[in-house]
């Protein structure tokens, strides 16, 4: 039976009064929207909103609130799609029961892909196709070959598979022996392996203000916290890194020296050096994730070898070949290796000895410097464009990255722009997913390597620049 209408506006108002409270959490990090919908969520399994009950209207929310309509707006559409509510024009959303009319909830937001999608890394290289076609027949061919990799095999990687990193890691100027070097299933995974190795719930680890998103899910993961570091144009602050270097809870520093993500910025040696004088002063551990480092120009001495004794270098093939090929190496301390190895061990005791092999054979060919080359020629290729058309609202960075980052104004909020390009068929990634904390910076990132047109990238970027120069209006197409 429906409810009185003073009932339902009594609710209403203690429904308001737990979502502010719920608002005023300074400890949670998603974004508002996501806030607003979890609380409204938690009112509903707590029973103060029952089935087929309407919600307050998304205007009287956003009142109450004090936030803007679209924000509420994209509270509802969360729900939806979820399956928490059912939105009827003319009668308003309302609390989803058994006997609503109501599609099948969709719990991972299922939408059309973009038609150019440039915020997730692909692959489009003739040079690696052939390459890797070429040795997977290879493979198969062999019998021995192919019954071995069914087999367990060292954790580390074996003998032949760890002097195979160490190539790798030395066509880019970082030397290592092959006991140092752990194979695992990608960078991200050598990073997860890392922080659980060194670290406990509780621990605090220092990262650039705008930072890959992947050390942010590895620290929920664990337990561990994020402190954001300020930036400039440069890469991260050392004076800001050392103002936090001090507190007690903090265990690790967390970078990108080369061509980072998501800006593509690299480090000065200048800056490496005080980075690696600030950790060695503090004893904390440094994580460089090098992944991107094979695409650079020119190879700066990294913070490994300016401090060999707390310093993790992770590498992947996976950026700069193909990003299905989790293969990744982690270059240890002596101190910390035996702790890398268990909890390689206790993840997934090893990296898949098929992909290991696939790369194996691609780098003893030679064919891992082809692929780098012709998609580093396509980076810069691609970074002349991108400059032609955004002119000052590209942030410097090395032109051969693969992440292109472009600041906005204050008008254009990185997440409602991301989904009004989405709506155009452009793919990008907002600021928030790469900031940690309140942040001072509103852009979003692109990948230029991941289409395979440069017609279509420079379509792209024309089109973004047009909606920077002109922001469109509600309901507005370029």
């Amino acid at each position: 039976m429906a409810r009185s209408s003073e009932t339902a506006q009594a609710q209403h108002g203690a429904t308001l009064d737990n979502v502010k409270r719920a608002l005023a959490a300074d400890d949670d990090e998603r974004p508002v929207y996501v806030r607003i919908a979890v609380a409204l969520s938690n009112e509903i399994a707590a029973g103060g909103l029952k089935a087929s009950e309407r919600l307050p209207s998304q205007r009287r929310l956003a009142d109450a609130l004090g936030v803007n309509l679209t924000t509420v707006t994209k509270s509802f559409k969360y729900l939806k799609d979820r399956g928490v509510v059912s939105a009827h024009v003319g009668r308003g959303t309302a609390v989803r029961g058994r006997g609503l009319d109501h599609i099948a909830p969709t719990y991972e937001r299922l939408q059309a892909l973009p038609r150019v999608d440039l915020s997730v890394l692909k692959q489009h290289s003739a040079a690696f196709d052939a390459a890797a076609a070429a040795a997977l027949r290879e493979i198969a061919a062999e019998t021995a070959s192919v019954a071995d990799l069914c087999e367990y095999h060292p954790a580390a990687g074996p003998p032949a598979a760890r002097e195979m990193a160490v190539r790798w890691l030395r066509d880019t100027r970082i030397e290592a022996a092959a006991e140092d070097v752990a194979i695992t299933a990608g960078a991200q995974h050598g990073l997860l392996l890392v922080l659980a190795a060194v670290m406990k719930p509780g621990d605090l680890v220092l990262v650039p203000a705008l930072t890959y998103q992947g050390v942010k899910t590895a620290a929920q993961m664990l337990g561990l916290g994020l402190i954001p570091v300020a930036v400039d144009e440069g890469g991260i602050l050392p004076d800001a890194l050392a103002r936090h270097a001090g507190n007690p809870r903090v265990k690790a520093i967390y970078l990108t020296p080369t061509l980072d993500n998501p800006t593509s910025i690299t480090l000065s040696l200048e800056r490496r050096r005080a980075i690696a004088d600030v950790a060695a002063r503090h004893a904390l551990v440094v994580v460089e994730d090098e992944v991107f480092r094979p695409l650079a120009r020119e190879f700066l001495p990294s913070i490994r070898e300016l401090y060999p004794q707390g310093t993790f270098h992770l590498s992947s093939v996976a950026k700069v070949m193909a990003p299905g090929l989790r293969c990744g190496f982690v270059v240890s301390p002596a101190a910390y290796a035996g702790a890398v190895l268990r909890a390689l061990r206790g993840s997934m005791w090893m990296a898949a000895p098929l992909t290991v092999t696939l790369v194996a054979r691609l780098i003893a060919a030679g064919s891992h410097t082809a692929v780098i080359d012709e998609l580093r020629e396509r980076l810069l290729r691609r970074h002349d464009s991108a400059a032609a058309h955004l002119g000052r609202a590209l942030r410097p960075g090395g032109p051969e990255g693969n992440c292109l980052w472009i600041d906005l104004p204050g008008a254009l909020p990185a997440s409602e722009f991301t989904d009004f390009l989405r709506g155009e068929g452009i793919g990008v990634a907002p600021s928030t997913m790469f900031s940690t904390g309140p942040s001072m910076h509103n852009g979003i990132r692109l990948y230029k390597g991941s289409v395979a047109s440069d017609a279509d990238w420079n379509e792209a970027v024309r089109t973004i620049a047009q909606c920077i120069e002109r922001p469109p209006r509600a309901g507005e197409r370029v």
